[in-house]
């Protein structure tokens, strides 16, 4: 649960994913500024603060070959030109074995897409919040002006994002809860 304070602004970088898992051959990892480590996976194609999973290392937090990422595999990447990627986190570098890979799922699509942000209270009603929704090459920014939060109600809230595609197919997803305090 997130807690803010009313006249206190919100804001969320919301990454949206899409279809299977993606699998890229890492080529070479070496050591980056400040411990962390330089991933060489040539043309990747993927946007900066991504998230990916890696495959095939004698490293914590790396998944086996044979099995999905959980919750605790994924390390966030910044893309630092077309073929190296930084992760995010410092940790011990791995020695590099070869047939090591990355996996992670594409970015969604939002051209024709409508996005809608409610702030839902326990009684479910939801609340009249004016929301700014930016698409970002890493996914949507979410923005909610101190104007706005100063009219929430003390108390917890749920905020749910709701996909419409141009076909009329949705999908409702809740994506945090919140807790407003003075």
């Amino acid at each position: 649960m997130i807690t803010i304070s009313r006249y206190d602004g919100w804001q969320r970088l919301l990454r949206l994913e899409a279809g299977q898992l993606c699998s890229l051959p890492v080529q070479g990892i070496q050591p980056g500024p400040c411990g962390v480590a330089l991933l060489q996976v040539p043309d990747h194609g993927l946007p900066s603060r991504w998230r990916i999973a890696i495959q095939g290392l004698d490293w914590p937090g790396v998944t086996s070959r044979h099995r999905v990422p959980g919750p605790d595999d994924w390390h966030r990447v910044t893309t630092l030109d077309a073929d190296h990627l930084q992760l995010d986190s410092a940790m011990q570098l791995p020695d590099y074995r070869p047939g090591a890979h990355l996996q992670f799922r594409q970015p969604l699509a939002l051209a024709g897409m409508q996005l809608t942000l409610r702030f839902l209270r326990r009684s479910g009603r939801p609340l009249l919040t004016e929301v700014e929704i930016v698409p970002e090459p890493a996914g949507v920014r979410l923005t909610v002006s101190p104007a706005q939060t100063r009219l929430w109600p003390l108390g917890e809230l749920q905020c749910r994002l709701l996909l419409q595609w141009p076909d009329g197919r949705q999908r409702s997803h809740t994506l945090c809860r919140i807790y407003v305090e003075n």
